[in-house]
């Protein structure tokens, strides 16, 4: 998260709005058919080898093999959709630049890792790849002459990450190969239909607005919202960063009613415990954020940031419901919710951005959020009898309240440096948070500790 930021400020700050928008339009575009490639592969596969180790081996060539038929055909749909829309050509050069990315997921093997349930190898693929992306980005881009440059390093960054794990899987875990069993490639490509539906909606449903800013709008409005848009993705991210590691707990405990309720419960405590704070720290200080991450050029995406929060708020509460319907298999129903949710946003889109511009976008975004989260929880509701609510009821107010009375505090600071005020307001917002979520007992000391008293132990233990 921390090396998004700076790649993203830097990016932003180095290309300009009208840079920055053709980046993001391109990554928007590159990101649906990324999909095609995965195609819900790696939610079945960590569902899958969670509850058949020993067959780990057979999945993940089964997996391979289809995502490299797959990648052929949707790669080539890619430049083929590249060559006949009406965009100047450094947009076109740049997305040409991304198909890196989808090249290199075919071989992306976190599945294998997340079903043993060995977090720190996904742990450090993801961040020795995000190091490298920032140190590239620092080191190589300087002005907007080198937009093809900023547009490369991100995937170049990306498929070392993928390879060196693909090779770590091949020494410690099994043996990487690739399988085209006519048979049971049929099998499991029927299996991940829904999953491969659902999360290319959801990544539609989070990239639409930017698609159709860019279509709509000018480059430079385009620009600012993929800013805003982006800070909403990064601290989006960490929740679904937080629910991979309990993705193949929720996968294990199905059929036990009280084990699937007891991981639920713990996945959306630890989702809303981590992300609220988060994201009540941009709401309250939003100008803030921009000017230090973006630079001056962003500040017309104020109101657009506040509002994409508030959507993230509403989004942090549902991350847990569809880990578990995707781990519990009920894959068609999460489909479904998620294809209500990209209606909603696609017909608020068309509406709001004529009008309103991104601000509409920001506002289509948090509707359909909320569209989306009424249809995970009736569905959890109905089907398994599970609803928590607790953790969110009561960490949403706690979150307001903390970073409101840290944002008075800091309104008393103006004396300082801004950028010194904005840590110092983030830093009493943290504490005020951790400390009423200690009073109202949603977690206690001895939970906070655990985790750095286990590493202690272990440590110690290895010594």
């Amino acid at each position: 998260m921390v090396t998004g930021f700076v790649s993203t400020a830097w990016v932003a700050r180095a290309l300009g709005p009208e840079g920055y928008g053709i980046i993001g339009f391109g990554t928007a575009f590159i990101s649906c058919f990324a999909l095609l490639v995965i195609l819900g592969t790696d939610y079945y596969g960590t569902r899958e080898i969670a509850q058949n180790p020993d067959e780990a081996s057979e999945i993940s060539a089964r997996i391979i093999g289809l995502r490299a038929l797959l990648g052929i055909v949707s790669l080539a749909a890619y430049f083929i959709t590249i060559y006949l829309i009406d965009r100047p050509e450094p947009v076109k050069i740049v997305m040409a630049i991304q198909a890196i990315g989808p090249i290199f997921t075919v071989i992306a093997v976190d599945f294998i890792f997340e079903g043993k349930q060995r977090m720190r190898a996904v742990a450090l693929r993801t961040a020795g790849s995000s190091l490298l992306a920032v140190v590239g980005v620092l080191l190589f881009v300087r002005g907007q002459e080198d937009l093809y440059v900023a547009a490369a390093i991100p995937m170049v960054a990306t498929a070392i990450g993928t390879s060196w794990l693909a090779g770590l899987a091949h020494r410690q875990i099994v043996p990487i190969k690739i399988s085209f069993d006519r048979d049971r490639m049929s099998e499991m490509l029927r299996a991940c239909l829904p999953m491969a539906l659902s999360a290319m909606l959801g990544t539609l449903f989070l990239n639409i607005g930017i698609v159709m800013l860019g279509f709509m709008r000018s480059e430079v409005e385009t620009g600012i919202y993929t800013g805003m848009s982006r800070l909403y993705l990064i601290v989006f991210g960490l929740g679904w960063l937080v629910t991979a590691a309990f993705r193949p707990a929720l996968a294990a405990a199905f059929s036990n009613a009280e084990d699937m309720s007891a991981q639920y419960s713990a996945n959306v405590t630890a989702v809303v415990l981590f992300g609220f704070p988060i994201i009540a720290g941009v709401i309250f200080f939003p100008g803030e954020v921009i000017t230090l991450i973006f630079g001056t050029h962003f500040v017309a995406g104020v109101e657009t940031l506040v509002i994409l929060q508030a959507a993230a708020i509403i989004g942090f509460a549902g991350i847990a419901a569809s880990a578990a319907m995707l781990a519990w298999y009920d894959q068609v129903a999460h489909m479904w919710c998620h294809a209500a949710a990209v209606v909603v946003n696609i017909a608020l889109n068309m509406f709001l951005i004529p009008r309103f511009g991104m601000e509409g976008a920001a506002w289509a975004t948090l509707i359909s959020q909320v569209a989306m989260l009424a249809c995970y929880v009736l569905r959890l509701q109905l089907k398994f009898s599970i609803s928590v609510w607790r953790p969110v009821v009561i960490l949403a107010p706690c979150a307001v309240l903390a970073f409101w009375l840290a944002n008075q505090l800091a309104a008393k600071m103006a004396i300082l440096p801004a950028t010194l005020t904005l840590f110092i307001g983030l830093a009493i917002g943290c504490v005020l948070y951790i400390g009423l979520a200690l009073i109202c007992r949603i977690v206690t000391w001895a939970d906070i500790t655990k985790l750095f008293s286990e590493r202690i132990s272990l440590k110690r233990g290895g010594a």
